[in-house]
């Protein structure tokens, strides 16, 4: 009989990723609800391996350690608490912000639902990747649509997505500049993720 591993796992269990999406550091990547097989312990040597696993997913070319609280036997929900599903594009409405490794978040700023939130964050939040970030920012400041009475700060950006991607049809310039619609596809990491 295998033994037991941190989180009472087994080698060759079946687990499912409950986190938010993020790329790793050499190219493997977790994605939220993606199948994988219990390896073995983790080991990193970091001293945080008695809280990880060593999983195998499909798209990753080893296995890779994975936090016990990460996982689940069961598949999550495509439905994440605050009402979002995954893969979907929102719109950040709070204020602007640098964070702390300088990527810049600014009002109207269109993100990708890639996960759920930490139990701790404030109600309405879900993990989202902006274009360009690295890593998920954790944040209730959603919306499915940018309403025109809020206006798109046209302030120098590092890339210029929130504008540039709009098709002509999509803005109207007169005062200000507004985006009715849009949509982004983006590629989707809550072990690390910013709140705001």
């Amino acid at each position: 009989q295998a033994a037991a591993l941190p989180g009472g796992w087994k080698a060759g269990d079946v687990v499912y990723y409950t986190a938010a999406s993020h790329k790793l550091d050499l190219g493997d990547e977790l994605i939220y609800a993606s199948r994988g097989y219990v390896q073995g312990p983790s080991v990193v040597g970091d001293g945080q391996d008695h809280a990880r696993v060593a999983v195998q997913f499909a798209q990753n070319s080893g296995a890779v350690a994975v936090k016990i609280d990460s996982l689940s036997s069961s598949a999550p929900a495509s439905e994440l608490d605050a009402g979002w599903c995954v893969g979907d594009i929102l719109f950040y409405t709070g204020s602007g912000k640098t964070l702390p490794d300088g990527d810049r978040i600014r009002p109207g700023a269109r993100c990708e639902v890639v996960g759920p939130a930490p139990a701790d964050a404030p109600p309405g939040s879900a993990a989202v990747m902006f274009p360009g970030h690295s890593m998920p920012t954790v944040t209730a400041r959603l919306s499915r649509v940018w309403a025109e009475e809020e206006p798109l700060k046209c302030e120098a950006f590092d890339s210029c997505f929130s504008v540039c991607l709009a098709a002509p049809g999509q803005l109207i310039i007169p005062d200000k500049v507004v985006l009715r619609r849009a949509s982004l596809a983006s590629n989707a990491s809550l072990a690390s993720s910013r709140k705001v």
